[in-house]
């Protein structure tokens, strides 16, 4: 299997502006748990965090060339996920505000058998302070070990596994064993890939150059270039 922190980020980076399409999507692959992980706790929502985590990789994606410190992509990125996650939640809020000052005509069905064990760790999740929250949804659902943890959050190892104790003394015994359960865990991560990837097909970014003008073109630009300096020297 090939290891995905074979190629450094600052590396995978140069090839992306160099017009390596492949390079960007092995980007995708290394942080999109983590993206997604880091947006959960902010949102506490699968779908908003799948919207946050899209948003997050289009904004990578568009802003790369602005990127001075390319071997800082991991923080950077996780910083990007938390704000977009943030602004998601503040724009539900302000729906939220919105649909609940309108009448209310008709009946939401809803699937309770099906929702109701996420629902309920999703509120014991959401309970937990942000950072013991940030570093227990690392390591269950994006699969991160202590040291790889510290190191996106740009924390200590001690300061990770503090907080991961921290969280799983709060958690019972329950919660625990449904964040050890995976649940198509490999159908879940190809379709995250294959929605971010569709979204990145469309996107333009200012860091592209423009394609290099033929050899015979550009010849004729320096002629006229200097006919036209030496008309008005």
């Amino acid at each position: 299997m090939l290891n995905l922190f074979s190629e450094s980020d600052a590396h995978l980076i140069q090839r992306t502006l160099g017009g390596d399409p492949s390079a960007f999507e092995r980007l995708v692959d290394r942080y999109m748990q983590v993206v997604h992980a880091v947006a959960y706790a902010q949102t506490g929502n699968r779908a908003d965090a799948e919207d946050a985590a899209q948003e997050t990789f289009l904004k990578a994606y568009t802003a790369l060339g602005s990127l001075q410190d390319r071997a800082r992509f991991g923080p950077w990125i996780v910083t990007t996920a938390r704000h977009k996650a943030i602004d998601l939640v503040r724009g539900r809020q302000r729906r939220h505000d919105l649909v609940n000052r309108l009448p209310q005509n008709g009946i939401v069905e809803v699937d309770f058998a099906e929702s109701e064990r996420h629902e309920q760790l999703r509120e014991h999740l959401m309970a937990l302070e942000e950072g013991p929250r940030e570093v227990i949804l690392l390591h269950y659902f994006a699969g991160k070990n202590l040291r790889d943890i510290a190191r996106i959050l740009q924390i200590s190892r001690a300061a990770a596994q503090k907080r991961l104790c921290r969280a799983r003394d709060t958690l019972s015994e329950s919660v625990m064993r449904s964040l050890s359960a995976p649940v198509n865990a490999e159908k879940v991560k190809v379709e995250r890939k294959r929605r971010i990837m569709a979204a990145l097909a469309t996107t333009s970014a200012p860091w592209k150059a423009a394609p290099p003008l033929a050899t015979g073109a550009s010849s004729l630009l320096a002629g006229a270039t200097a006919k036209w300096m030496a008309a008005v020297g």
